[in-house]
């Protein structure tokens, strides 16, 4: 037997180790969430060529509904829409660079304790 099999798991440890858990879980809620925003960027860039291109009446989508607008409407929908968008992508992006962050901190001072005894890893960075 090693010493790692040895270890004791304290109730701060397992507080780490579930903060841990929780943290990297929401991680993957926002990767998850900034890909969806950035297919929506991608869709409404590829809208705006196709209002620029297209006819005078466009039909643009509101939730669930389709309504007609003219061309600069349409064009103004877009823009406000990416422009909320983007706004969303910063908030997403800032609190992504703080959760890695704390990460961090929680991966240094559970391997400090257990070593290669824990796995904190998940693949997805």
């Amino acid at each position: 037997m090693n010493d790692q099999d040895d270890i004791e798991v304290t109730w701060d440890d397992q507080n780490m180790i579930n903060s841990y858990a929780k943290v990297n879980d929401r991680k993957n809620e926002i990767v998850r969430e900034i890909e969806k925003l950035d297919r929506e960027v991608v869709n409404l860039e590829e809208a705006e060529t196709e209002v620029v291109l297209g006819d005078e009446e466009v039909r643009f989508r509101i939730g669930e509904i389709f309504i007609e607008v003219d061309q600069m409407d349409a064009e103004e929908l877009i823009n406000s829409s990416r422009e909320e968008i983007e706004e969303q992508l910063v908030v997403l992006n800032d609190e992504l660079d703080e959760i890695r962050s704390q990460l961090a901190e929680l991966k240094v001072k559970l391997y400090a304790k257990f070593g290669n005894s824990i796995n904190l890893e998940d693949g997805t960075e």
